[in-house]
């Protein structure tokens, strides 16, 4: 049986990728779109427990109406 020693599979990095920071332009962009999305999502959040609200009432009441428990 012949030992063989474990070579790295990936060598160090020699290089290092210099960091670069969004433009301003870019800031302002990701924001506006992050705020668009926000408020639709709020608008959407709304909407929907607004419906759940019509549908429970409109349950009760025809429950109300055929004589089911309230």
């Amino acid at each position: 049986m012949t030992l063989t020693t474990a070579t790295r599979r990936n060598p160090p990095h020699t290089e290092t990728t210099p960091i670069t920071f969004p433009s301003s332009t870019q800031v302002q962009y990701f924001r506006a779109l992050l705020r668009r999305q926000t408020k639709e999502a709020l608008l959407r959040i709304s909407r929907e427990s607004e419906l759940r609200y019509q549908l429970a009432s409109l349950r009760r009441d025809q429950r109300r109406q055929y004589g089911g428990s309230p």
